[in-house]
């Protein structure tokens, strides 16, 4: 079972990495202050706040890896 426990952390981890590069992208770099896991309107998402100069919040779908929505100032 520790093994398992390995693996699930670690695909969570890598998703998490996704969302924020996926995030990163959408709004030309900076900074990953926080990513977390989240429902936005039914869908799992990754929420990623970015300071790149100012914050932003990017809500990034937790499948497809492709930003839904940019916040800037947020």
């Amino acid at each position: 079972q520790r093994t398992g426990q390995r693996r699930t952390v670690h695909a969570v981890e890598h998703r998490q990495r996704t969302g924020g590069a996926a995030a990163l992208k959408a709004v030309a770099g900076g900074t990953v202050v926080q990513a977390q896991r989240d429902q936005w309107k039914g869908l799992q998402i990754w929420d990623v706040t970015i300071a790149n100069g100012t914050e932003c919040e990017v809500k990034v779908n937790g499948y497809t890896g492709k930003a839904i929505t940019i916040i800037v100032g947020g």
